[in-house]
């Protein structure tokens, strides 16, 4: 039986997405130095229902349809190849005169560590596989330090783009975008700065580099209710004064995400602009996607995706949930840190950790008496790209969410 339930949009760890990725763009998300848009609609992705993890999934393909007068008509396939667990290749093709032809394919190297240290993207010549784009991260002890991005130029690598990171206490503060220039010196692009009320991530300030100072871009806000992500509210600069760029607003049913209805700023109203709707199998995993913009007067069919899954031994637990609460982890997917409400019903002992999908623990998050009442809990995704499980236990009870790492 089909569940239907609805979720945020999944731009997928694909550039099949042909939104502009700058700033106040939202779903601009993207590989590596691609400049995504951290904080823009904060995105989520499959929300898993509280039961045993004895069982793990894992995605291996996607076939992305858009709607013609007559029907849903192929567009792009993604296939994901996994080696020791790790993703390890994403093909992507395009539908044309009836066959699956290939066009874009990204191929991942990690340290001894499982770190994913690299990044290479190819395109097909018509004959062959040509390199295109290269990433290399690099690491300040545990944390993702610099992501480098080059393009191929002849039988060279060349500089494109730096992305660096800045943390603070572990939780990351400031992201900056740098592009290569003619005069062999990296030019500031642009910064985004992270303000936090209490845990929860609250603003998100963009800022574009004018040559000389830093000028305001964009002003992301986020509002919760009852410890979920409620609203998106994004504003442009206008040289003088913030005003209103797009909204998104989300609902639940029970413990997942039901709906996303976006809006853009028209004059002095709101106006429908795009909506999301998602649905699950029977084991939870989100196998069809469909998007819909506003004709001015209903929904239209846009887009659709449909996923295939894989299962394969995962993590045991007892999946327990009459005392303990766990949140949906947002963002997810995500190319940096993440966070998860937790909810004790009273003080306790209780842990909080993120393993791989090989039941090997990642990364130790809580360990102690925690108070009654939610707590954000973040983990700083320094990790190889791929599918994680962040679990929350506590004596008698435990529940695991999972969570989609992209590539840095």
């Amino acid at each position: 039986m089909k569940l239907h339930r609805v979720i945020p949009p999944v731009i997928l760890i694909s550039m099949l997405s042909t939104v502009s990725a700058q700033p106040g763009h939202s779903h601009a998300y993207g590989l590596s130095n691609l400049a995504p848009v951290p904080g823009e609609d904060m995105l989520l992705w499959e929300p898993v229902m509280p039961v045993s993890f004895e069982e793990a999934w894992r995605m291996t393909e996607a076939i992305y349809e858009n709607w013609l007068t007559d029907g849903w008509q192929n567009s792009t396939r993604a296939t994901y190849t996994y080696s020791s667990d790790l993703l390890s290749q994403m093909l992507y093709e395009t539908w044309s005169g009836g066959v699956w032809t290939g066009s874009t394919k990204y191929l991942y190297t990690y340290d001894g560590e499982d770190r994913n240290t690299e990044i290479l993207m190819q395109t097909w010549s018509g004959s062959s596989w040509q390199d295109s784009h290269l990433t290399t991260n690099s690491y300040n002890g545990d944390l993702l330090h610099q992501a480098l991005g080059q393009t191929r130029s002849g039988s060279s690598w060349v500089n494109s783009t730096l992305t660096t990171y800045t943390y603070e206490t572990g939780r990351m503060t400031q992201v900056l975008y740098q592009s290569w220039s003619a005069a062999d010196a990296w030019v500031n692009g642009y910064l985004y700065t992270y303000d936090y009320q209490g845990e929860y991530i609250s603003e998100i300030l963009a800022r574009s580099w004018s040559g000389s100072s830093w000028i305001n871009y964009s002003l992301t806000t986020h509002t919760y209710s009852g410890g979920r992500l409620s609203e998106v509210l994004s504003r442009l600069w206008s040289g003088s004064a913030w005003e209103n760029s797009t909204h998104s607003a989300y609902t639940y049913t029970g413990d997942l995400l039901a709906t996303i209805i976006m809006k853009q700023w028209q004059g002095a109203v709101w106006q429908n602009w795009y909506r999301y709707d998602y649905w699950y199998d029977s084991f939870s995993n989100n196998d069809e996607t469909i998007g819909r913009t506003w004709s001015g007067s209903e929904w239209v069919n846009a887009t659709r995706i449909t996923y295939s899954w894989e299962s394969y031994q995962g993590i045991e637990g007892t999946g327990s949930i009459e005392d303990l609460q766990m949140g949906i982890p947002f963002p997810s997917p995500s190319s940096g840190a993440i966070s998860v409400i937790v909810t004790m019903p009273s003080p306790g002992y209780a842990t909080v950790s993120v393993y791989d999908l090989r039941g090997d623990l990642v990364a130790e998050l809580e360990d102690g008496t925690l108070s009654t009442g939610s707590h954000e809990v973040s983990w700083d995704g320094d990790a190889s790209p791929g599918v994680y499980v962040v679990r929350f236990v506590s004596p008698g009870s435990a529940i695991s969410r999972k969570v989609l790492l992209l590539g840095n």
